[in-house]
């Protein structure tokens, strides 16, 4: 079952610079750390809006998935996440719709942009 929306993700080519531009028009007076994570490849901090989050993310790893989305597709909305419960029964739900999950975690799941009109959509568990 989805719960709502969990965050955007955004990619960009400077998280440093794209947390000064949102926090600069939107007069954010909380700026959240960059953190870095290696496994995925990026560099990428959770900025806060109201109940809401944009994940502004930097590829480090010129070979991942995320350099080559920023190379092909430039800087901009890279995938929404959706919170959800009943992860396995709604991957089941949707594979047997035709969607097609192209990354799968304990907790979370890619849908391809193919099976959504150009979307990529992230499950999350919660």
């Amino acid at each position: 079952m989805i719960k709502g929306i969990m965050h955007a993700g955004i990619i960009v080519s400077d998280v440093e610079g794209a947390l000064n531009l949102y926090c600069d028009l939107f007069n954010l007076t909380e700026r959240p750390e960059v953190i870095e994570n290696a496994i995925e490849g990026m560099k990428h901090a959770i900025l806060k809006i109201g109940d809401q989050a944009l994940e502004i993310m930097e590829p480090t790893n010129p070979e991942g998935a995320l350099s080559r989305f920023l190379r092909e597709r430039g800087e901009g909305l890279h995938h929404i996440s959706l919170l959800v419960t009943g992860i396995e029964a709604l991957i089941e739900s949707l594979k047997a719709k035709g969607a097609s999950v192209i990354e799968r975690g304990a907790t979370f799941a890619f849908i391809h942009p193919k099976s959504t009109r150009g979307v990529l959509i992230e499950l999350a568990e919660g």
